[in-house]
C-alpha cells in the first residue's frame, strides 16, 4: 500500500521573536524526529526547515517524532536568507554542525 502525502504550505510568521530551532540538510528521518521530540520537550516553539531537509510530515519522521508535531510550529523549505530577515534583534543565534564546518552568517 502506498500512502500519498500532500505537503502543507505554512505561512512564515512576519517577525521571529522566540527561541527557534532550525533543521538544514537533515537526511534522516529517524533523527529528525528525535530532534523534534526533544525540541517539544525543551519548550521550543517553532522548527524551519531548510530546503534538502527530510520531510517533516513522513510517516518515518512522524512516528519517531511521537506526537510532537502537536506541539510545535513546522515550517518546511524555509530559505536561511529569508528567515535571518525575520528575526528580531534579541533572537540569539546558535549554530551546531556535526561535520565541523565553518558558518558565515
Amino acid at each position: 500500500m502506498v500512502l500519498l502525502v500532500e505537503k502543507v504550505a505554512t505561512l512564515l510568521l512576519e517577525r521571529i521573536s522566540q527561541t527557534c530551532l532550525i533543521l538544514d540538510g537533515i537526511q534522516d528521518a529517524g533523527n529528525v524526529g528525535s530532534i523534534l521530540r526533544s525540541a517539544a520537550a525543551a519548550g521550543i516553539q517553532h522548527v524551519f526547515c531548510a530546503p534538502g531537509t527530510v520531510y517533516a510530515w513522513s510517516s518515518k519522521v512522524l512516528r519517531s517524532g511521537m506526537g510532537a508535531h502537536f506541539l510545535l510550529g513546522i515550517y518546511e523549505d524555509v530559505e536561511a536568507a529569508e528567515l535571518l530577515s525575520r528575526l528580531a534583534a534579541e533572537v540569539r543565534v546558535t549554530i551546531t554542525d556535526s561535520h565541523g564546518a565553518k558558518a558565515n552568517l
